[in-house]
């Protein structure tokens, strides 16, 4: 695991960068002062009309990975038009429609991370 610590405190422990077209996405894991995790998701885009970056940001909180990643997927398969054939299996079943049942709080057991590679192209 590589621990890297910030101006601000935070510690870096995994990053990622993905390139696709004139964007670029980052996928940092860090720790904050007290402990604990959370993941920033960043784009990166260079302002034709200024020459300068634009970034744009968002925070996952530790207690909040279960459900946003469970929505991506989700999200992702229903519009992907056949770019995933599959859901990709991260050890366990992620339904493919949202389901209209009551939900109940994963438990740390419930959870398992996993990866998958996406091919990006720039058609936008």
């Amino acid at each position: 695991m590589i621990m890297e610590k910030e101006w601000n405190g935070s510690v870096t422990l995994v990053s990622q960068k993905i390139k696709a077209g004139t964007r670029h996405y980052y996928i940092d894991a860090k720790l904050d002062t007290k402990g604990n995790k959370y993941i920033v998701l960043s784009e990166t885009k260079m302002r034709e009309s200024e020459g300068k970056p634009e970034r744009h940001r968002i925070f996952i909180y530790e207690e909040d990975f279960a459900k946003v990643s469970q929505a991506l997927l989700e999200t992702i398969m229903q519009i992907s038009d056949g770019v995933l054939q599959e859901m990709p299996d991260l050890g366990r079943n992620v339904p493919s429609q949202p389901q209209e049942e009551a939900h109940h709080a994963p438990q740390p057991e419930d959870v398992q991370i996993g990866s998958f590679d996406l091919d990006w192209t720039d058609e936008a």
